[in-house]
């Protein structure tokens, strides 16, 4: 898993869609189609408002994140295990 950062473009509404949207995805294409699928479940903005401005690798999962910065997840209160660690 990684932690992304997704920005829209949102001309119309840039404090309320403009991000940032910290995301936990597998992939980036992944990612900005949460933070997507969330303006459009409400309807919010225009389409042009939710286009991609960009998306950045934050941290990920494993022993060795190829963005230097581990991401850990925590599975529940009693066990601070990071998820993915066989990654």
């Amino acid at each position: 898993m990684k932690l992304y950062v997704v920005e829209l473009r949102a001309k119309h509404f840039p404090v309320e869609m403009g991000g940032p949207h910290y995301v936990v995805a597998n992939n980036p294409k992944r990612a900005y189609e949460i933070v997507k699928a969330s303006y459009e479940e409400g309807d919010r903005g225009f389409a042009e408002d939710r286009e991609m401005k960009s998306v950045t690798l934050i941290a990920e999962t494993g022993l060795y994140p190829t963005c230097k910065t581990h991401l850990f997840l925590c599975q529940d209160k009693e066990t601070p295990t990071p998820i993915g660690r066989a990654e």
